[in-house]
């Protein structure tokens, strides 16, 4: 493992062993994170990913596995969303309340700081609502990041959104796949999305469809997933050469290993590079992280590729 590919992979992988296509028991699921933390890779490992309104189902589970562990349970909770401005208030207030609950019963064994929750469609236009539940997330000491729908009108939508979401402290996070072909959006509304964060200066986060490290077929989507060394990469380079949306679709569609190069200095793609410290400045800012059913997967495939 080269220094700028673990600066680039660090707390990159958010563990979501709840949700499809691995959809585990709770027990499984926090059970592997605990062991994932224990384990020499955990250094990849960022948070646990757990519906708001199942936090109380942790309970049993804090002292059995993390009150004498020198880690602690990392969360990043789920909100409900709604299909409209009340819906979304009152969905986020239940929400919140269920966090708060959590925290008084977890005290120092687990930290709950991030929430992630769906807008509905309208919602960057509507200027009350966004600054509402923004201002509530942050209150309640939770870095928000919201998902919006991909559509045909991605592209201008999506920098609506990052602007909107980057006055108000939040983030932006972005579906990259699921458990069929419609669930994987083309590569060039990631790289859309990617341009809006950089320019708006709001952070970004991913979820489904990253299990692997490089842009490939799968047949069990009958798509190509799109890889996590490919986003992530697009991501840096994007911000260090002020890449436009056509020079990053060409980076996230890029199907061969060796475009991508580590060494101790530097990460390169083809001939393009970005330094340690610029990834690390990036990884920090920006490219945040993405959601992951397995944990196995990527550290799997990387050492396929001799890069683990």
């Amino acid at each position: 493992m080269t220094a700028a590919l673990r600066s680039l992979l660090t707390n990159i992988l958010d563990y979501a062993g709840l949700f499809p296509p691995a959809a585990l028991p709770l027990d499984d699921s926090i059970r592997n994170y605990a062991r994932y933390l224990q384990s020499d890779d955990r250094w990849i490992l960022a948070r646990f990913i757990c519906p708001a309104g199942r936090l109380h189902e942790l309970k049993p589970y804090l002292d059995e596995l993390f009150t004498d562990s020198p880690e602690k349970l990392q969360i990043s909770t789920l909100g409900r969303g709604g299909k409209d401005g009340i819906d979304a208030v009152a969905n986020l207030e239940h929400d919140l309340k269920c966090v708060t609950d959590f925290r008084a019963i977890a005290g120092e064994r687990a930290v709950v700081d991030v929430i992630e929750t769906k807008l509905f469609a309208d919602a960057t236009i509507n200027n009350e609502i966004l600054p509402h539940l923004a201002g509530r997330c942050a209150d309640a000491q939770l870095r928000a990041f919201f998902e919006i729908p991909i559509t045909t009108e991605f592209d201008s939508f999506s920098r609506l959104t990052a602007k909107e979401l980057a006055k108000h402290n939040a983030g932006f996070k972005l579906r990259t796949g699921g458990t069929d072909a419609s669930a994987f959006p083309p590569s060039r509304r990631i790289a859309e999305a990617i341009i809006a964060c950089r320019d708006a200066k709001c952070p970004l986060k991913f979820t489904a469809g990253l299990h692997h490290p490089i842009r490939a077929h799968n047949e069990s989507v009958k798509t190509k997933m799109h890889g996590f060394l490919n986003v992530f990469t697009a991501a840096v380079l994007a911000h260090t050469h002020q890449m436009d949306v056509h020079g990053v679709t060409e980076i996230l569609e890029s199907e061969t290993a060796a475009d991508f190069t580590f060494d101790e200095y530097t990460a390169r793609w083809k001939t393009l590079s970005a330094t340690r410290q610029r990834i690390e400045q990036v990884r920090t800012n920006a490219a945040i992280s993405f959601g992951s059913c397995s944990f196995d997967e990527p550290r799997e495939d990387l050492r396929k590729l001799n890069l683990f």
